[in-house]
C-alpha cells in the first residue's frame, strides 16, 4: 500500500493543496490503516510480537497497542519495523502520509478557529475631552 493508494471511506486526498475537508473519522481511519497494515506485515512474515520485540527497541505492549489502535508512536518506530519486517519502505511511507493528514487536519481546524476578521472597535472620547481613541469593547477607561 502506498500513500496514493490508502483510500479512506472512499476519499483518497494525495495532493497538499485544495481537495476535500478531512473528518476527525477520515482521520482515525487512516490511523487504523497503518495500524493495521503493520499487524499484516508482521503477519505475512509469521513474527510474533515477542519475537519483534527482540529485534527492535520497543516494548511488545507498544506493538500491542499500536496494532490495536490505542498508542500513537513517532517515526522511528515504523523506521525500525518496517526494517525488520522488510517492508520496504511501506510501513514509513504509509505513517508518514498519517502524518500529513493529521498535520492538514490540525491546519484545517486552525483556520475554522481563526475565522472572519473582528469588527473595527468603536472609538470613544477620552474624559479629559481630548482625543478620540480606541477603546476595546467592554474595556472601559481605567481608573
Amino acid at each position: 500500500m502506498t500513500p496514493a493508494t490508502l483510500v479512506v471511506n472512499g476519499f483518497t486526498p494525495i495532493d497538499a493543496g485544495g481537495g476535500p475537508v478531512l473528518t476527525p473519522v477520515e482521520l482515525a481511519e487512516a490511523r487504523r490503516a497503518l495500524d493495521r497494515t503493520l499487524s499484516a506485515r508482521r503477519h505475512a512474515i509469521g513474527v510474533k510480537q515477542v519475537r519483534l520485540t527482540r529485534l527492535v527497541p520497543w516494548s511488545q505492549s507498544t506493538i500491542a497497542n499500536v496494532e490495536m489502535g490505542r498508542q500513537n508512536v513517532p517515526r522511528a518506530f515504523w523506521q525500525d519495523g518496517g526494517r525488520v519486517l522488510s517492508a520496504h519502505g511501506e510501513l514509513l511511507s504509509v505513517s508518514d502520509y498519517v502524518d500529513w493528514l493529521t498535520r492538514r487536519y490540525r491546519e484545517q481546524v486552525s483556520a475554522k478557529q481563526t475565522g472572519p476578521p473582528l469588527a473595527p472597535r468603536p472609538a470613544q472620547r477620552c474624559p479629559c475631552g481630548g482625543a478620540w481613541v480606541l477603546v476595546p469593547v467592554r474595556a472601559g477607561w481605567p481608573g
